[in-house]
């Protein structure tokens, strides 16, 4: 894979994208409607791409956990960074806490990663042209297991 430039995972990374939930977003438990969640979760990690690659990109799928509900009024705030980029496609890691502005308490509640590609104008594939620089040993973990992940689902997809 040829990369014509490299960019540090903090020149993408999003840290603070703030959402509150609203009366609107609440399901029928009076929680934060899952896929109100998913919808911010994806867009958040389609932002840190597209920062990366300087291109569109796609989603190819997402692994969401949710660790525990998010109420109304209380405010989400996602964070996500690139973890590592192949020839046509890059893992993006999230992760969102919730702060509950009365107690001040703050809860992690999203944890997830999302496989987008870049595409060209016409929305095909295309080559992912700047490559990621490694500077930290959390950066390195999460590259090594991003790896070990797409592993996984290409062996689950054969079967």
């Amino acid at each position: 894979m040829v990369m014509t430039r490299v960019k540090k995972v903090s020149d993408s990374a999003l840290n603070d994208h703030k959402y509150q939930v609203l009366p609107g977003d609440l399901n029928d438990k009076g929680t934060l409607f899952g896929g109100r969640a998913m919808e911010v979760f994806d867009w958040v990690a389609g932002l840190v791409a597209m920062r990366h690659t300087e291109s569109k990109c796609v989603t190819i799928s997402n692994y969401i956990k949710f660790l525990d509900p998010s109420n109304v009024w209380e405010v989400l705030t996602f964070k996500a960074s690139v973890n590592r980029v192949w020839k046509a496609s890059l893992e993006v890691g999230v992760k969102a806490f919730a702060e509950n502005l009365e107690t001040r308490e703050i809860r992690h509640v999203i944890s997830g990663y999302s496989i987008l590609a870049a595409v060209d104008i016409d929305r095909k594939p295309t080559q992912v042209q700047i490559g990621l620089e490694i500077c930290t040993e959390e950066e390195k973990r999460r590259y090594m297991e991003a790896d070990i992940r797409k592993n996984f689902w290409l062996s689950m997809r054969r079967r």
